[in-house]
């Protein structure tokens, strides 16, 4: 379906479920708000005819927000149908990441992961978040150790940050084990450590981080 056509037909629909009710529901008022501003969502790669949603960018501010206010919109139409997110990124802001990967995981609908192109560093958790993943035969996954800088500081401030860095990817490697199912968190933990770990889409299925190669 057209995105226009379809943003047109849910605004006509919710109006007129509005119309035939006194009072206007609360959650119905801020999901009419939503649609009217669903244009510069299809700018951002959100296909809503198609519950499609691509991540192509490096991961950062503001994608949380476009990946949780577009997977609303999508429960609120149908709770349970499949939701694809489409990923090309070499990676980003892991808070970020942590964010959408727990806004994925809160989702009432079977979230599918594609990879294509690059599924690297913050991108690979995303990745790992989807219930089925499927990765491109012409695609590349990596991994590393986090990393951080810190201003000029005392010596106390940069013991701080690198424990925290520590924390993260001890964090992290827990999420992977829970995820893909491979292994425990010790083995990807360890990977990366002393260099980028590069995956092809053979090694992907091979550790269950991809469920499918396309």
């Amino acid at each position: 379906m057209n995105q226009k056509k379809y943003l047109k037909k849910r605004i006509k629909q919710l109006a007129s479920k509005d119309k035939a009710s006194k009072e206007v529901d609360k959650k119905d008022f801020e999901f009419q708000k939503q649609l009217t501003n669903l244009e510069y969502f299809f700018d951002r790669g959100i296909n809503f005819a198609d519950r499609i949603i691509h991540i192509t960018e490096v991961i950062d501010e503001p994608l949380f927000e476009i990946v949780d206010i577009a997977l609303t919109i999508m429960e609120k139409e149908n709770k349970r149908r499949t939701v694809t997110i489409k990923i090309h990124s070499i990676g980003g802001n892991l808070y970020e990441a942590l964010a959408v990967v727990g806004r994925i995981k809160a989702s009432s609908c079977h979230i599918v992961t594609e990879g294509f192109g690059t599924i690297m560093s913050a991108a690979t958790l995303i990745f790992a978040s989807g219930d089925s993943r499927k990765m491109s035969h012409t695609g590349w996954g990596m991994l590393h150790q986090p990393s951080y800088s810190v201003d000029w500081d005392k010596m106390a401030g940069h013991e701080a940050a690198l424990e925290q860095a520590k924390n993260e990817w001890k964090r992290w490697s827990e999420l992977m084990a829970t995820y893909t199912g491979h292994k425990d968190s010790k083995y990807w933990y360890a990977l990366g450590k002393h260099a980028d770990a590069y995956f092809t889409p053979e090694k992907m299925l091979e550790t269950n981080l991809a469920t499918e190669i396309i």
